[in-house]
């Protein structure tokens, strides 16, 4: 047979049972988390406007231009740290928390007398 007439699987696509992540997958996917979980630490301090993207690698020991590989932008970042969090820790349940009823409805008050002033 001549080799272009053997088959071969498409480009990406991967025959046989999934392999497990190779050594820069899992760094990639550890360097991917620990922006997010320095993100969540320090919008929630700073808010958008003041959590910049070099703070934001500084918490988390990285470099900024890493931020813009996994996420695209400082905004998308914010984003995908809103969607993440929060999420609990293993062990934890959640718990629901009753809302506290609506106050009830204040009497409407009397208007302020008006005082007329004489005319002069």
């Amino acid at each position: 047979m001549s080799r272009s007439t053997i088959a071969r699987p498409a480009a990406g696509s991967r025959a046989g049972p999934q392999r497990k992540p190779g050594v820069r997958e899992r760094a990639a996917q550890a360097t991917r988390e620990s922006l997010l979980r320095a993100a969540i630490k320090v919008f929630a301090r700073h808010g958008l406007d003041g959590g910049s993207v070099g703070r934001i690698a500084a918490v988390a020991g990285s470099y900024e231009r890493m931020i813009y590989y996994y996420f695209g932008s400082k905004e998308a970042l914010f984003v995908a740290a809103l969607e993440g969090y929060p999420q609990p820790a293993q062990g934890v349940r959640r718990v629901a928390v009753p809302l506290l009823p609506p106050a009830p409805a204040a009497a409407p008050s009397a208007p302020a007398p008006v005082q007329a002033s004489p005319v002069r």
